[in-house]
């Protein structure tokens, strides 16, 4: 038994509980160890949130509201549901995500602020818990009913009223325009070199140049990092990216390790865990808005370069005969510091000889190019196809 809400749902739970405190996202069970210690498990799960904002409701369906210190607010859940709109609950960001037929509204726990299909919105009152569920002001109805109104406007993949950039775009369409492809390296830097002297910056400009052609045949907008044998920081990467407003951000590189077994093609996003720390430790020193909407975009990142990543290793696949493929996440700083979704591609291992082989073939090298490049169009149809919702 819920002791905030009151709702049983014991049905659901094994061991059977002791009490639900639902309002911290946790369930705990007096667990008796041999020690006589209460044991406590911590399950952030949906059901849990479901079961207790249905139980909110009147019988009759009719939404309910609750006062909280004078002021009217609505279970976003239980709003969600009734509108047949997907809910999502992030318990490490604390960002709420409710997903219409047009668009997309995020909330965060603690703030007055939304992204209301990429518009910053600020409502009267914060985003709370109350008896364990994400309630918002009652004029956070009004932004929610226009998830299923028609379609007017929403920015592309990075918001403009996140990082105050312009885009011009028509009206109604979300769609992919500019791309940064970012050749690794380069100049005093050589990357990885093999035991036979083949150097991975020329090999890897040789690759985005390819990318890059391909790419505005199609009628895309391009921007390289570097376009010669110069040596550019990675903070200077990251930088471009941000400041050409790109869509998506394509990093190039061939790899090296102490095994000369190892091979194979590779395409790397952002890390979850490790990144998730650096968002809670950031969020602990530094309250302003600009850490707040950074939550509220980093999920929808990750998630659009998790798509980037197999869409791509997908079509390489298809258009070469590579060895061996992996999709992995890491901190690469070029990923942490893109505000945009962001992939990393291993073209090959210097250090194996087989894939050094082939990177050395102008043939192999079209063919992971163009293989490159057929992901990247197939990940921009499905995007701009299902309106910017991938997943």
């Amino acid at each position: 038994m819920c002791l905030s809400c009151k709702y049983d749902i014991k049905s659901v739970m094994t061991p059977p509980p002791v009490f639900y405190d639902c309002c911290k996202q946790s369930v705990r069970f007096a667990d008796k160890t041999s020690g006589g210690v209460n044991r406590i498990f911590t399950i952030v799960i949906g059901i849990t949130l479901l079961l207790c904002a249905g139980a909110s409701q009147a019988a009759s369906g009719s939404l309910a509201t609750v006062l909280i210190n004078g002021a009217s607010y609505i279970p976003i859940y239980s709003l969600s549901s009734q509108k047949g709109f997907q809910y999502q609950w992030d318990p490490l960001l604390q960002n709420a995500i409710v997903r219409g037929n047009r668009g997309a509204i995020k909330f965060h726990v603690g703030s007055e602020y939304i992204l209301n299909q990429g518009a910053l919105i600020k409502l009267k009152d914060k985003v709370r818990f109350f008896q364990g569920i994400v309630v918002a002001p009652v004029s956070a109805s009004e932004y929610l009913e226009g998830l299923s109104a028609p379609f007017a406007y929403k920015t592309p993949a990075v918001s403009q009223a996140l990082y105050g950039t312009r885009r011009v775009a028509p009206l109604g369409v979300h769609r992919i325009q500019r791309i940064v492809i970012d050749p690794g390296h380069g100049g005093r830097d050589y990357g990885a070199i093999s035991p036979r002297g083949t150097v991975e910056k020329r090999l890897v400009l040789d690759i985005a140049r390819m990318v890059r052609d391909e790419l505005k045949k199609e009628g895309l907008e391009v921007v390289m990092t570097r376009n010669s044998d110069v040596f550019i920081p990675l903070a200077q990467r990251a930088h471009i990216a941000n400041k050409k407003d790109a869509d998506f951000f394509v990093s190039i590189h061939a790899n090296a390790s102490e095994s000369r077994s190892l091979r194979g093609f590779e395409i790397y996003y952002l890390s979850e865990a490790t990144d998730d720390l650096a968002l809670a430790l950031q969020r602990a020193e530094n309250s302003s808005l600009k850490t707040i909407v950074w939550d509220l975009k980093e999920t929808e990142n990750r998630r659009e370069s998790i798509h980037i990543a197999k869409f791509v290793t997908d079509s390489v696949l298809q258009f070469s005969e590579v060895s061996d493929h992996r999709i992995r996440s890491a901190q690469f700083y070029v990923l942490k510091w893109t505000e945009c979704p962001a992939v990393l591609v291993e073209t090959g291992y210097l250090t194996n000889s087989e894939d050094e082989h082939r990177l050395n073939n102008p043939s192999y090298r079209r063919q992971l190019a163009s293989g490159i490049v057929r992901g990247l169009l197939d990940y921009k149809n499905e995007f701009e196809s299902t309106d910017g919702f991938t997943d």
